[in-house]
């Protein structure tokens, strides 16, 4: 009895990572259709980039983080592949939609959205490394004052997308010396 359920437990987390790499391949072709679009519609993106350039790093995690949840479900290394690979992913659409998004007037539903993923999420992409730095090769961080170490590094790093999810636009424009794009107007949160 005890070995059925087991089996039905690595069963049911398989499962999850085949539904989140199911998640990722749709996230995968909007975001594809939607750079199709941009690219031949002949919009003007400003200094807005495509998808591409966020999904194919996504879809390079993602798929080993799948295979490997199928074989190491409760592996953390996996978990934080899949699941890094699916918000890489989901960058990407929100940098396609935006760019979409705001090339029509008015700009299209969830356009507020798609800034809020790509300019305040997007950030938290950068852990995603770190993270796997630090929990590899066995998905635990090493015991002692490593592991501290390791937590410390993992907090200071943290500390940058903290302030870009929560600085002002008006402040990031006023440091940068320039303001954000005109395709912009009116989508910022």
């Amino acid at each position: 009895m005890h070995t059925a359920r087991v089996t039905t437990d690595r069963a049911d987390r398989s499962l999850v990572g085949a539904v989140l790499l199911g998640v990722t391949a749709l996230v995968t072709a909007a975001t594809v259709l939607l750079d199709v679009r941009a690219l031949t519609s002949d919009i003007d993106r400003g200094s807005l980039e495509l998808g591409w350039s966020s999904l194919l790093p996504g879809l390079a995690m993602a798929v080993p983080g799948a295979l490997l949840l199928g074989r190491m479900p409760r592996h953390a290394v996996a978990w934080v592949l899949t699941i890094g690979g699916l918000f890489w992913a989901l960058n990407g659409l929100a940098a396609t939609w935006l760019v979409n998004a705001t090339a029509e007037e008015p700009p299209w539903p969830g356009a507020s959205l798609a800034f809020f993923l790509y300019f305040r999420a997007g950030p938290w992409l950068l852990l995603v490394l770190p993270l796997l730095l630090v929990l590899f090769p066995d998905g635990r961080l090493l015991s002692g004052w490593w592991g501290r170490a390791a937590l410390v590094s993992l907090a200071s790093t943290a500390l940058l997308p903290l302030s870009l999810t929560f600085v002002p636009s008006d402040a990031a424009e006023q440091q940068a010396g320039e303001p954000l794009g005109p395709e912009l107007a009116g989508v910022d949160v």
